[in-house]
């Protein structure tokens, strides 16, 4: 993972308060500590990565799962805008997108899409 800019501290060192010296005491820096620090952006020491988000992408398919005599309709899958992220480029997060939908769009197109009774049997899907 690229750096986000960010700067966190992992623990604590104690301080006395009357000359500013460390007692030697550290601790871990636990959020549900009261004297939790929280993060806090320094992009000129942490200068933060660049980061490239894909545009829409888009993959229509067929159902293919419909019983003898039925026809599947078309289904369209989104990847929305923003949804994949690259240090590299925005091509790189548009091919996250698109392989995203090679994966996951016929079987999105088999559990949301219809079937409908072939009217004409000679057009008959080619199994």
């Amino acid at each position: 993972m690229g750096n986000t800019g960010y700067k966190y501290f992992i623990t604590l060192e104690k301080y006395y308060t009357d000359n500013n010296t460390p007692t030697g005491e550290t601790k871990p820096n636990a959020v549900s500590d009261p004297d939790y620090i929280a993060p806090f952006q320094d992009i000129i020491n942490c200068p933060p990565t660049s980061r490239y988000y894909n545009t829409q992408q888009t993959k229509t398919v067929k159902r293919n799962n419909c019983g003898t005599g039925y026809l599947g309709s078309n289904v369209t899958l989104t990847a929305f805008p923003n949804q994949f992220v690259s240090n590299e480029s925005v091509n790189d997060a548009n091919n996250q997108a698109i392989a995203w939908l090679d994966s996951n769009a016929q079987i999105y197109a088999n559990s949301s899409g219809t079937c409908t009774i072939n009217s004409n049997p000679q057009n008959a899907p080619i199994i």
